[in-house]
């Protein structure tokens, strides 16, 4: 069966080998930290060719390009089936960082990486309704966490070896809710695909991707 969707993981700033990604197959889901600015998505296709911003992504400019799906919701790919995503996530890194791309305060550049709780509400309650079989974020929920992170590398930056976010303590209130199918995500830079709690967790390294044939969804059943 041909591959019909691909998911691909963090690019921060490639964009040759995310242009190279988007070749021999109809549908992409590039899931978080793409780059700061958007512009060569104008010759991108955002029929086919879709984006949920991480949290090294410019939120001066994701508003206005269609490439990116929004907060948080469903997205049906064509011949294959719905998707629920959420998008965002928390810079460990923020202490370290300059306000790249963006002529802002350099606080104003991190307000917008995570949900805001009203967000995180909207998104927990429109997934309560959906029960979906497919997510896809830029975070993990916070049990899968220890299980895609070196401890020693939050440790060397002041934190704990596991850090709770906004975004995976969300994502884990979502499946214990209910768990999907399938959850892809992206932003721990390391590949992983392990079944936990009837959900086959899957992260996509950065500047990797993994596809699913156009049945995929229909073998979920």
């Amino acid at each position: 069966m041909e591959n019909h969707l691909r998911i691909i993981g963090d690019i921060h700033g490639e964009r040759n080998v995310y242009l190279d990604y988007l070749q021999g197959v109809e549908y992409t889901i590039q899931i978080g930290d793409l780059d700061f600015d958007y512009e060569f998505l104008l010759d991108v296709s955002p029929d086919n060719h879709r984006v949920l911003a991480g949290n090294h992504d410019n939120y001066d400019q994701v508003s206005k390009f269609s490439h990116f799906l929004g907060d948080f919701g469903v997205h049906e790919v064509p011949e294959f089936g719905e998707i629920f995503f959420v998008r965002g996530g928390w810079s460990i890194d923020y202490k370290a960082r300059s306000s790249i791309g963006t002529r802002r305060r350099k606080k104003d550049l991190w307000e917008e990486e995570e949900l805001t709780i009203q967000q995180c509400y909207e998104a927990y309650d429109l997934y309560q309704k959906v029960k979906p079989k497919f997510l896809i974020s830029h975070e993990a929920p916070l049990s899968v966490v220890s299980m895609v992170t070196n401890p020693q590398v939050t440790q060397n930056l002041g934190f704990g070896s596991v850090v709770k976010t906004k975004t995976n303590q969300l994502l884990q209130i979502m499946h214990d809710f209910h768990a999907p199918k399938i959850h892809v995500f992206g932003h721990y830079h390391c590949s992983f695909d392990r079944e936990i709690d009837n959900t086959r967790f899957v992260c996509v390294d950065a500047l990797k991707y993994i596809n699913f044939e156009k049945d995929f969804m229909l073998k979920l059943e």
